[in-house]
């Protein structure tokens, strides 16, 4: 948590620093869009390769990683 805290304090420092933000505002904005944005990309390829892997992939092999072989 306090490591989240440190790097969003960080990007919007470097936003300020970068774009030469008058406005911290702006910076803090343009800090969270950038952290949803990676979330949305994150999960788009996370959803697309689950099932891929899901449509394409060893069934048997997967269950046997998913239950310990059980």
């Amino acid at each position: 948590m306090i490591s989240s805290l440190i790097s969003m304090v960080y990007m919007i420092w470097a936003y300020k620093q970068f774009f030469e933000e008058e406005n911290t505002w702006s910076a803090i904005g343009k800090t969270l869009l950038a952290i949803l944005a990676a979330g949305v990309v994150i999960a788009v390829v996370s959803g697309f390769g689950g099932f891929f892997i899901s449509l394409f992939g060893d069934k048997a092999a997967l269950i046997n990683a998913v239950t310990g072989g059980k």
